[in-house]
C-alpha cells in the first residue's frame, strides 16, 4: 500500500491542526513559523505529499509538547546543577558480617525449653534469651547437698578429733611425769640400799611401777599415732569432699555463666543462690540483634542444641572488588564512602569508610580484593548482602555542570540531553554533551558550547519568521530528567517504525 495515500494525508493534515491546538493552549504559547511538532513540519498553504513523505525521515531534534504532553511521557526536568567531582574510582561490593560478629546460644543442659526472646528482637548485655527447666540441674543441686553434709560431718568428726588429741596430749604429759617421778625414786631406793642396806622390797616395787609406766607410755604414743592417721585420713577425705563439691559448682557456674563466687552469696530470702536456682537461664554477653531461631517454645532440647543465632550490632564492613591496577590508589585517597547500588544521587544515604586492602586476589579477573570499615559507625541502613559501591576520592577538581545519569541519552556514537528553550518552555531541543566524567549517579559535562542537531528545512518555510535555538547549556538551563528516551523514540523512533506521536504523547502506527 503507498505512504503517500488519501488516507494517509488526511490523516497526518488532522494530526497537525490537533497538535497546533495542543500547543497553543496547553502552556500559553504555540510553535513560531516552521516549527516542527511531533514528526511534522508546520507550513503556509497545502502540504504535498511529497513533502509530507519527507517529514518521515530522519527525526528531528526538537519537539513541542504542551503540559498534557508531558504528562503522557512522564517528562520531568530539572535545572542544570554545578558540583564538585572527585577524580577517584568506583568499586562494586557487599555489606557483610565482620568475621566474630555471630552468637550461637545453645543449651547447655537437655530439659524444656521457655524461649525470652524472639525472632529480630534486641538484646542487650545480660538480657535473658531462654531458659531450660534441666533434670541435670537438680542432680547437682542434690549431689552439693549431699557434700555438703559429708562435709559437716567430717568437720564434726575433726572437731571432735582435736579434742581426743588435746586429752591425748595431757594423758601422754602425765604418764612422762609419771616415769619421771618413778624414775626419781629408783634412784632415791638405790641410794638407800647402799649406804644402809635392805629396801629389796621397796626397790622391787618401784622398778614394777617403772615398767608398767613406760608400758602405758608406749600405748598412749601408739593410740596417739592411730589417732594422727585417722584425722590425717579424715581430712584427706574432707579436701576431697570440698574439691567434689568446688567442681559442680564451677560447672554450674560455667553453665550458669556466672562467677563460682556468686552461687554461695545469699539471695534475699537468705538462702545460697545456687540452692534457689530452679531453671537455667541463657543470658546475652553482648547486645545483638536475634536472627535465627532453630527450637520451638516449650519443646525439649538437649544439651548442646542450638536455640538462637545472634549477630553483633554494629559488626559490619565492605567487601568490595578492584581492578589490581587501581591497587596503588588506595594510599592515596582522600577518602571514601559507601553507597547503596541503587541510591540516586539525591539519595541522602552514604557513609564514611576506610579502605583498606584483602587478602585476597583474582590472577585471571585481575582483580583483588579490598575491605571497607566504616569509620563514623554502621549506618541504619547497612544490611548484610546489601549490594553498594565504594567510591574512593583521590582529589578534588573544580566544579562543573552535573546532569542526572537518567538525562543523558546516547544518540549513535554521541550523547546528548534534551534541554527546555527558555524562549518557549514547550519546545524541547536535543543538545550533543562532552561527559567528562560520571560518579555516584551524575555526569559531569564540558562547560563549552554544545550544538544541536540542524533542523530539515521544509519548503515554504517563512525566512522572516527564523527562531534561534539554544546551543549553550548554562547554570539556567532545564534538562529532562526523566522521560528523555521517551523522547528519543518520539524524535528518531517514530519514522522508522511507520506512525507518530501526537501531542499529547500517544504513538499512531501507519499501515505500509
Amino acid at each position: 500500500m503507498r505512504r503517500n495515500s488519501d488516507l494517509h494525508v488526511l490523516a497526518r493534515a488532522g494530526f497537525t491542526l490537533a497538535l497546533l491546538g495542543t500547543c497553543a493552549c496547553g502552556d500559553g504559547a504555540g510553535p513560531p513559523a516552521g516549527e516542527r511538532t511531533g514528526n511534522i513540519t508546520e507550513s503556509q498553504g497545502s502540504a504535498s505529499e511529497a513533502e509530507i513523505d519527507r517529514d518521515h525521515g530522519p527525526g528531528p531534534t526538537t519537539i513541542v509538547l504542551n503540559r498534557d504532553g508531558r504528562a503522557a511521557l512522564g517528562i520531568e526536568v530539572a535545572p542544570v546543577e554545578r558540583r564538585s567531582r572527585s577524580a577517584g574510582f568506583s568499586l562494586p561490593g557487599s555489606v557483610e558480617l565482620r568475621p566474630g560478629a555471630r552468637r550461637a546460644a545453645a543449651a547447655p543442659l537437655a530439659g524444656r525449653l521457655s524461649l525470652s526472646a524472639g525472632l529480630l528482637d534486641e538484646v542487650a548485655t545480660g538480657d535473658v534469651l531462654f531458659s531450660v527447666d534441666a533434670p541435670a540441674l537438680r542432680e547437682t543441686k542434690a549431689s552439693i547437698t549431699d557434700l555438703d553434709a559429708e562435709l559437716a560431718a567430717q568437720d564434726a568428726w575433726l572437731r571432735e578429733a582435736a579434742q581426743l588429741e588435746q586429752a591425748h596430749l595431757e594423758h601422754e604429759a602425765a604418764l612422762v611425769a609419771l616415769r619421771e617421778r618413778w624414775e626419781r625414786r629408783l634412784v632415791e631406793l638405790r641410794e638407800l640400799r647402799e649406804a644402809a642396806g635392805g629396801q629389796s622390797e621397796a626397790l622391787a616395787t618401784a622398778e614394777t611401777a617403772m615398767v608398767e609406766t613406760r608400758a602405758r607410755y608406749a600405748e598412749a604414743r601408739e593410740a596417739g599415732a592411730d589417732q594422727h592417721a585417722a584425722v590425717a585420713e579424715r581430712r584427706a577425705l574432707r579436701t576431697g569432699l570440698a574439691a567434689r563439691r568446688e567442681a559442680l559448682l564451677n560447672g554450674l557456674a560455667q553453665v550458669l555463666d556466672l562467677a563460682p563466687e556468686s552461687l554461695v552469696e545469699l539471695d534475699p530470702a537468705g538462702r545460697l543462690v545456687w540452692q534457689s536456682l530452679s531453671r537455667v537461664d541463657v543470658r546475652a554477653t553482648a547486645p545483638g540483634l536475634v536472627d535465627d531461631v532453630e527450637a520451638t517454645d516449650g519443646a525439649w532440647v538437649a544439651a548442646g542444641d542450638l536455640v538462637l543465632g545472634l549477630r553483633r550490632s554494629g559488626e559490619l564492613w565492605v567487601r568490595a572488588e578492584a581492578l589490581q591496577s587501581e591497587l596503588p590508589k588506595i594510599g592515596t585517597l582522600a577518602g571514601a564512602i559507601v553507597r547503596p547500588a541503587e541510591a540516586q544521587p539525591s539519595d541522602p544515604r552514604e557513609a564514611r569508610v576506610e579502605l583498606l586492602p584483602g587478602l585476597d586476589a583474582d590472577p585471571h579477573r585481575r582483580t583483588a580484593e579490598v575491605l571497607a570499615r566504616f569509620t563514623a559507625g554502621v549506618p541504619a541502613w547497612a544490611r548484610p548482602g546489601l549490594a553498594v559501591r565504594v567510591h574512593g576520592e583521590v582529589d578534588e577538581a573544580d566544579e562543573g555542570f552535573a546532569i542526572p545519569s537518567a538525562a543523558v541519552r546516547r544518540d549513535g556514537l554521541e550523547r546528548g540531553v534534551w534541554i527546555e528553550d527558555p524562549s518557549l518552555p514547550a519546545r524541547l531541543v536535543f543538545v550533543h554533551v562532552t561527559v567528562l566524567a560520571e560518579q555516584r549517579g551524575w555526569i559531569w559535562i564540558d562547560d563549552e558550547k554544545h550544538h544541536h542537531d540542524e533542523d530539515l528545512a521544509a519548503p515554504n518555510e517563512p525566512a522572516e519568521t527564523p527562531h534561534e535555538e539554544p546551543d549553550f547549556i548554562t547554570a539556567t538551563t532545564r534538562v529532562v530528567v526523566r522521560g528523555a528516551g521517551r523522547l528519543l523514540l518520539a524524535t528518531r523512533g517514530a519514522g522508522q517504525a511507520g506512525g507518530h506521536f501526537h501531542a499529547d504523547g500517544t504513538f499512531h502506527a501507519e499501515a505500509d
